[in-house]
């Protein structure tokens, strides 16, 4: 076993040792299978699922591995043994299909068994095959009608499962189910088959339809001007649809702007739709501030980032959420704004520096995208920082962004110097830090100031925001040898700790 996971698998071996589930000591390897194949439903706590999670991350050749096991396990007689068989099998691949193959011959499972598992496997077995057509062919997949889906999932199979489908379709007569057999036959390739009674289930509005259309790749845009034409199905179903088949921007565009002017569920859609595909018109422009904000609201899946705007909508979108005004606190504050902003800032290039003389630059959106524009930006930046209100952390946010920049920042040392020995604290510590951050290339202006007790405030500020470094650390032993004061060496402890977490 890798030994990353040493401690879960000894907390699993303990666990079993302590139910009486084996006596003798074993290998860890046949320990490590003893527990992947008889977690139960029943009194399992937890340590089967993490065992299956491990298990999942091995490498495919020490995956390989526990195959015999694996395969012995199908030939089970306790069944919960056999279905984490079925599932270990889906984990290793197609190496392990021959397994699943003679269990199903011999008996031991059924093909029913295997349902969703099937697809997983990479292959199959001309026995799995004659299986799965008969299965197709027999009274019980009009009642299970869910695993001929499951079936056209298995894109590899022989063209004797499309047959058997096809045949099934010619006699199916349960019109609330079709669309799983639809659904089967399509993801088998055999799209123009049944593109006409596809077309038919979504005029209807069927939501199967649109599920299996949504989730495969199955040549959906096809379908995608039926979708905008149905009245059976809701504006937000169609986006959504449209927007996950990345259906054409003639047919998306006008639903998303139907979208973004209705109420609800919709809006959200849209307003993610425009985000994923980088639309942006005049009429979206105006309103910007309004559907921006509801962009991966509500732990919307996948999450969206404005970088998919290109360099001209990026330059138009960012000036316009500079100009939102939103409420100091609460859920429509500045900070989706500010990311939004930031996602932004590659695609913005060189145009980012002139927002130094704009209206916002104290938005800590555009402090922090001047600060990606390199070492030119640090002497501006310093200046708005001295500029800045010293009240509600606004410059500390401020030397912390330029901090960030690391040795970017060093052409702005002179300006940071003086600011260094001025006597107001609010301004010399946030300048400390910047000192500090920059490293080596200010280490002269800090030499300079060693052996003075006015600054050792200022000194430990900079040596906390300086990565570990042998002169750091000899300027710390300096400090701290030459005074007293327990504010200081307290300060001097945190520096150790937090360099001792880097290493």
């Amino acid at each position: 076993m890798p030994s990353k996971h040493f401690s879960v698998f000894l907390f699993i071996t303990l666990l079993l040792n302590s139910s009486g589930a084996f006596s003798s000591p074993r290998n860890a390897q046949e320990e490590f299978a003893y527990a992947l194949l008889h977690a139960r439903s029943a009194w399992d706590i937890g340590y089967g699922d993490k065992t299956r999670e491990i298990f999942r991350a091995l490498p495919q050749d020490e995956k390989n591995k526990f195959l015999p096991y694996v395969c012995s396990a199908l030939k089970s007689e306790d069944k919960e043994v056999r279905e984490n068989g079925i599932h270990a099998c889906s984990y290793i691949g197609p190496v392990a299909t021959s397994c699943l193959s003679d269990a199903l011959e011999m008996k031991y499972i059924e093909l029913t068994d295997l349902s969703w598992n099937l697809p997983k496997m990479g292959m199959l077995t001309p026995v799995i095959e004659k299986a799965i057509v008969e299965f197709i062919h027999s009274p019980e997949s009009d009642r299970r009608v869910g695993l001929l889906e499951t079936f056209g999932e298995c894109r590899y199979s022989s063209k004797d499962v499309a047959t058997a489908l096809k045949e099934k379709l010619a006699h199916f007569k349960d019109k609330q189910r079709l669309p799983y057999l639809i659904c089967g036959l399509a993801k088998l390739g055999e799209v123009e088959t049944v593109r006409p009674i596809i077309k038919k289930l979504i005029r209807e509005g069927d939501r199967q339809s649109l599920y299996c259309i949504s989730g495969n790749d199955i040549k959906a845009n096809i379908f995608a001007k039926d979708i905008a034409n149905s009245t059976k199905i809701t504006l937000e179903e169609k986006i959504q649809v449209l927007m996950t088949i990345e259906a054409e921007r003639d047919v998306l565009l006008p639903l998303i702007m139907q979208g973004i002017k209705s109420e609800g569920a919709a809006r959200v859609v849209a307003a993610n739709a425009v985000v994923k595909f980088g639309f942006l018109n005049n009429e979206l422009l105006s309103n910007a501030c309004t559907w921006a904000k509801l962009v991966n609201r509500y732990d919307y899946k996948p999450f969206l980032s404005f970088s998919s705007f290109n360099s001209v909508n990026a330059k138009k979108l960012f000036a316009a959420l500079n100009k939102c005004e939103v409420p100091v606190t609460g859920w429509n504050n500045r900070d989706w704004i500010d990311a939004a902003l930031l996602e932004m800032v590659p695609n913005l290039k060189d145009e980012i520096y002139v927002l130094l003389n704009s209206d916002s630059v104290h938005c800590p959106a555009v402090i922090k995208a001047v600060a990606l524009s390199g070492p030119r930006a640090a002497k501006p930046l310093v200046e708005i920082m001295r500029q800045a209100a010293g009240v509600g952390g606004q410059r500390e946010e401020i030397a912390r962004t330029i901090a960030s920049m690391g040795p970017d920042a060093a052409p702005a040392i002179p300006e940071l110097s003086e600011l260094f020995t001025c006597s107001d604290s609010n301004i010399y510590i946030p300048a400390a830090w910047i000192l500090g951050a920059i490293g080596s290339e200010s280490l002269p202006v800090l030499h300079r100031m060693e052996g003075n007790s006015l600054y050792a405030d200022r000194l430990i500020a900079a040596i906390s925001f300086m990565p570990p470094s042998p002169e750091a650390f000899a300027m710390l032993s300096r400090l701290v040898a030459s005074t007293k004061d327990v504010e200081i060496l307290k300060q001097s402890a945190n520096v150790l700790k937090t360099w001792n977490s880097y290493c």
